[in-house]
């Protein structure tokens, strides 16, 4: 459905990469029948691609973000509300917004390591539903020297989001503890960081998880056991 229509799209212009809109129409697939649906994006520009989850989406409250005040010369629709503010302007975008959780939000600003990573934990730790996903678009800027770090005790976008992956692992590192207060949220509320070209999706979960781990044992019969090497058979 997606690609339908952003392939046949003729109205405002959107400025996507082939591979995002492969990723988004893998993505919406899983939210075409979600009853009410409710998406951000910040950094929507000329709203094309605002236009286009409209059509995609018969259920869904839109609402795009852009810095730039020429978006108040575009309409809203039933649907969409587009809203001029600074996305770091937090309170204000949600005020505006009159909705205080969305199932999608899609980070699409100027693409900076540290502006990337200060809006997601902004957005994703107190906007995003639990099971919604948070997408940043443009990741691939990590290896841009105008976009990525510039100083070595910083972590480059790319680095940042590898480095949640050692969070919610965190359990399982022998000596490791959190070092901030928002790597333990992080590690209770990640589901999955997935890495595609150029996009990267962090997924909520739909409950806390807990700093306990468990490993279950299921069913009664064990017909293989395990080989457990010895010097003789190294």
């Amino acid at each position: 459905m997606y690609k339908i229509v952003s392939d046949t799209h003729t109205g405002n212009a959107t400025d996507k990469w082939k591979h995002s809109l492969e990723f988004y129409n893998t993505l919406f697939e899983t939210y075409i029948d979600k009853q009410i649906l409710n998406i951000l994006e910040l950094g929507c520009q000329n709203c094309g691609h605002v236009e286009i989850m409209d059509k995609v989406f018969y259920n869904a409250n839109i609402f795009g973000v852009d810095m730039n005040p020429k978006i108040q010369n575009i309409k809203n629709t039933n649907n969409v509300k587009l809203i001029h503010e600074n996305a770091h302007n937090w309170r204000s975008v949600i005020s505006k917004c009159g909705q205080n959780t969305f199932d999608i939000i899609i980070e699409d600003c100027c693409h900076k390591w540290d502006v990337v990573q200060s809006l997601f934990i902004i957005y994703f730790i107190m906007f995003v539903s639990p099971g919604g996903v948070y997408v940043i678009e443009n990741s691939q800027a990590s290896y841009d020297n105008n976009f990525g770090r510039h100083n070595p005790k910083t972590k480059s976008t790319m680095d940042f989001f590898k480095n949640v992956i050692d969070i919610i692992h965190t359990p399982f590192r022998e000596g490791v503890q959190f070092e901030k207060k928002q790597d333990l949220w992080l590690y209770n509320w990640v589901d999955s960081v997935t890495f595609h070209q150029g996009v990267i999706c962090i997924k909520k979960r739909m409950t806390e998880r807990s700093l306990e781990t468990k490993h279950n044992i299921i069913g009664t019969e064990f017909p293989v056991q395990r080989i457990r090497k010895t010097s003789s058979s190294q």
